[in-house]
């Protein structure tokens, strides 16, 4: 049987500790500000155009990392 890593608890756990370290979060917000920031004072429509599929790319990123979360929370909730 295959294991579902939305459904490996410890694999949830080890991306908790390390989304929630200030440290990381700082990182991802750091990129985050510098992307946008970049995007809104750019005048090259091409550059204006890759800043944003970065920056929407790096959001999906954090939306599966916090589905793992999620998911851990759900999973435990329920045992």
């Amino acid at each position: 049987m295959d294991n579902n890593p939305l459904e490996d608890l410890s694999l949830a756990d080890r991306i908790q500790e390390l989304m929630t370290s200030p440290v990381i979060e700082e990182v991802f917000n750091s990129v985050e500000r510098e992307i946008f920031e970049e995007w809104i004072t750019s005048a090259d429509s091409n550059k204006r155009e890759s800043l944003y599929h970065e920056f929407s790319g790096m959001q999906r990123f954090l939306k599966r990392v916090r589905a793992h979360m999620d998911n851990a929370t759900l999973i435990r909730s329920r045992k």
